[in-house]
C-alpha cells in the first residue's frame, strides 16, 4: 500500500513550521510524525510600528515556503493545509501576501482566527498524551511571537479557550527590548502580560500543564544542554517553575553571542527569549503552575486531526 501522507505549514510572527505526518483512520485518528521542521522567517518584523508586512520579511517567508514544498513534492502528499496566525490577522497588506504566495507557489493560505487557533493548539497538544493516560483536564500554553495562546478542558469538552496578542516578538518590539532587558522593564511587561491575560481559568489540582511552541522546545534544550534537536528528548519533558526563573536570570547575564552560542538554543530565537519567558513565568504566577511538561506538538498537528 502507497503511503499517505498529510502536510501542515505553521506561518507563525517568529517561525514557519513544517509537519509531514501519516494519519490513522478511524474515529479517533492518530498521527505518525514523518517529518517536523522549522525555519525562521520573523515574518512579524516591526509589524507592530508599521501595520505592515515588510517586503523583506515577505521575501524571507516565501523563499522559505518554497523550500518546504520542494521538500514534500516527492511524497505527493494527499493533502497540504497552509495556515498563518497573528502575523497575518495584524498587518494590513495580509490578503495580498496570501494572494502573492497562492500566484507563486499555487497554495492557498488561511488565516486562523484567534479562536481556531487555539482550539487546533490545543488539540494538537494533548496528542502528545499517551492514549491510555487517564486524565479530566488539561491546560495548554502556547507563547508564540505574535500571540499566547491558553486553552483549558479535557477531551471532549473545551472549558476556556483565549489567544492574546502578546509574544516573544511582539514583547520585544513593544517595550524596545535589547540585548539586556532592565528590572523596570521586565516589570513593564509582565504587568503588561497580567492585564491583557485577565481573566485566566480556574484550574482543578490534578490538571495536566501542557507547555507547547518554540519557547516551550527551546526551554526543554537549554536545560538539558542538546547539541541537536530531539524529539524524544523535548517532548514530555517537565520543568520547574523555579528552574525556568533560573535559566531566565542566567540568560539575561549573557551576552546575545552567548546565548546565541548556547547548546538547546534554537535558531533565531536568541533574541527573544528573554521576552517569550517573561510572558511564561508571568502567567505560571497568575495561575499558580509550579510545574510544566513540554510538548512538541502544537496547532500544526491539531489541524490535520
Amino acid at each position: 500500500m502507497i503511503p499517505k501522507y498529510h502536510v501542515a505549514i505553521d506561518i507563525g510572527t517568529n517561525s514557519i513550521l513544517l509537519l509531514v505526518a501519516q494519519k490513522s483512520d478511524g474515529s479517533n485518528p492518530l498521527l505518525t510524525t514523518v517529518l517536523d521542521q522549522a525555519q525562521t522567517v520573523r515574518l512579524g518584523e516591526n509589524l507592530l510600528s508599521t501595520g505592515r508586512l515588510s517586503e523583506q520579511a515577505m521575501e524571507r517567508t516565501l523563499n522559505g515556503l518554497k523550500t518546504y514544498l520542494n521538500t514534500v513534492k516527492p511524497l505527493a502528499p494527499q493533502r497540504i493545509i497552509c495556515f498563518g496566525t497573528e502575523a497575518l490577522r495584524r498587518a494590513q497588506n495580509a490578503d495580498a501576501f496570501c494572494q502573492h504566495i497562492y500566484h507563486k507557489l499555487g497554495i492557498k493560505l488561511q488565516i486562523l482566527s484567534p479562536a481556531a487557533e487555539a482550539d487546533y493548539t490545543f488539540r494538537g497538544a494533548i496528542s502528545s498524551l499517551p492514549s491510555s493516560m487517564p486524565f479530566t483536564q488539561v491546560l495548554v500554553i502556547d507563547i508564540g511571537g505574535g500571540s499566547t495562546e491558553i486553552v483549558y478542558g479535557t477531551k471532549s469538552t473545551l472549558e476556556y479557550q483565549q489567544s492574546f496578542p502578546i509574544g516573544a516578538v511582539i514583547a520585544k518590539e513593544k517595550f524596545q527590548l535589547t540585548e539586556y532587558v532592565l528590572t523596570t522593564e521586565a516589570q513593564a511587561l509582565q504587568t503588561y502580560t497580567k492585564v491583557l491575560c485577565q481573566p485566566t481559568p480556574t484550574l482543578s489540582q490534578d490538571a495536566i500543564i501542557l507547555l507547547t511552541g518554540g519557547t516551550a522546545t527551546t526551554l526543554a534544550g537549554l536545560d538539558q544542554q542538546l547539541i541537536k534537536y530531539e524529539i524524544d528528548a523535548i517532548d514530555g519533558y517537565c520543568m520547574e517553575r523555579s528552574t525556568i526563573q533560573t535559566l531566565y536570570n542566567q540568560l539575561n547575564n549573557m551576552s546575545l553571542e552567548q546565548r546565541t552560542a548556547l547548546p538547546g538554543m534554537e535558531s533565531g530565537r536568541a533574541d527573544i527569549i528573554l521576552p517569550a519567558l517573561l510572558i511564561l513565568l508571568t502567567l505560571l504566577d497568575v495561575l499558580n503552575i509550579h510545574t510544566v511538561q513540554i510538548s512538541v506538538r502544537g496547532a500544526r498537528y491539531g489541524i490535520l486531526l
